[in-house]
């Protein structure tokens, strides 16, 4: 089995005919040995029954197909490795290079899973499965050498932006952000400095951070944020399509005001974690101007609350609601948005000039100072914020940044290679 799979045809022919199926026999009668005994489940057999899934499935051809056609043979023998990944501790830590095969197996049927279509089903865990991935890896990694922190993380991300993280227990939360911060972080860093040492990366280079793990765990969390409060405060169909593409920050957190019912509201204690994270996320990445917007909006929602009772909706509040008001409305209102890993979803109906995005990103620096000042429990006045504070936030680091662009791009063409 193993020689055949590496035959690109022959893989083919024994997908067809239900290999997978065969294969998840053998994962499902191990997972449920190990459930009831707490012996070793032929590591060996499993080591070869998951070399050989992640060869079918590095063929370019037999993954569109799958994508296209039978994702559900793959979706059930990952939800049976899964359950290996989190129950099956002391095998694992006797077979430590099953756990990479695992994550390797369900990353990739992750990614096939965001390529289909958005009536086709897809591939994806709930905030209590992948809480139970971070506890596993975490766990794995503290107990033996080696680590797949960042493997694990890069397969959390993979999935849609969690609502219920808002509502997770505080403690539990804590920990997982704390674990995903860290993570990202240290990754990056062993990235940054093994591209530094190979002479891979230039001082220029910008893009760098936008593609980074740090980054992606950004957006991540902002849209967790952003779906997770709009849904506790209203439906977002609701919306009319002309009032969501005119719409801007400001609008949205009106609407939110409007129809907050204090009845019913319910604190689950995250706002301020989820806050706090986000926020030191966005300082760390000071050059990552996409997702600026994202973030803001994430915080005002989150922050929503200390917001209304410092009555900036209100005359003393005008400069601030004229920055919010020059923000657009999250993508993330949109019904066809949707999460992708690999880059920003842009909605290209709502383009705006050079002249808008640089007083979008001006307001979105502003407001920073003042989501900065609530998170540190300072007061709410912007007259007390000092010219070496704004320098020091980089409120203006966009027009040194498009100076700077313009006089080393003076004519940039368009090359075809």
């Amino acid at each position: 089995m193993k020689k055949s799979v590496k035959l690109q045809r022959m893989a083919f022919y024994l997908v067809e005919n239900g290999l997978f199926s065969w294969l998840c026999s053998i994962i499902s009668t191990s997972s449920r040995r190990l459930t009831e005994d707490q012996k070793s489940i032929f590591p060996k057999q499993l080591a070869l029954v998951l070399e050989v899934v992640n060869n079918v499935i590095s063929f370019r051809n037999i993954c569109e197909w799958l994508q296209k056609d039978a994702l559900e043979q793959l979706m059930e023998f990952s939800s049976n490795i899964f359950k290996i990944l989190v129950g099956g501790e002391q095998l694992l830590l006797i077979e430590g290079a099953l756990v990479n095969q695992i994550l390797q197996i369900i990353t990739s049927v992750l990614r096939i899973s965001q390529k289909r279509k958005i009536f086709q089903p897809h591939f994806t865990f709930s905030i209590e499965g992948l809480f139970h991935i971070y506890q596993a890896v975490h766990k794995l990694d503290c107990t033996r050498l080696g680590s797949n922190s960042a493997s694990g993380l890069k397969m959390i991300l993979m999935n849609m932006p969690q609502i219920s993280l808002l509502r997770m227990d505080p403690k539990r939360c804590s920990g997982f952000l704390s674990w995903a911060v860290s993570t990202a972080l240290e990754f990056d860093s062993r990235m940054i400095a093994k591209e530094s040492h190979l002479g891979l990366i230039s001082e220029s280079d910008e893009e760098h951070f936008d593609e980074s793990l740090t980054s992606k765990l950004l957006r991540w969390l902002s849209a967790s944020a952003i779906l997770g409060k709009v849904s506790l405060k209203f439906d977002c169909m609701h919306l009319r399509t002309s009032e969501r593409l005119s719409g801007t920050l400001y609008s949205l957190l009106e609407h939110v005001k409007n129809t907050r019912d204090d009845n019913s509201l319910q604190e689950f204690g995250c706002e301020g974690l989820l806050a706090a994270n986000i926020f030191y996320l966005q300082q760390h990445l000071q050059s990552s101007f996409m997702v600026l917007p994202v973030v803001i909006s994430a915080l005002c929602l989150l922050l929503f609350d200390a917001l209304i009772s410092a009555d900036l909706f209100h005359s003393e509040g005008a400069d601030l609601a004229q920055h919010l008001s020059k923000i657009r409305c999250p993508e993330e209102v949109n019904p066809a948005w949707r999460w992708t890993f690999y880059q920003p979803w842009k909605d290209y109906s709502l383009e705006l000039t050079n002249l808008q995005k640089m007083d979008e990103v001006h307001a979105c620096q502003t407001l920073q100072l003042v989501i900065s000042n609530i998170l540190s429990k300072k007061p709410l006045d912007l007259q007390v914020l000092l010219p070496q504070d704004i320098e020091i936030s980089r409120v203006f680091e966009w027009e040194r940044n498009l100076i700077r662009t313009q006089d080393s791009n003076p004519q940039q063409k368009k090359v075809s290679l």
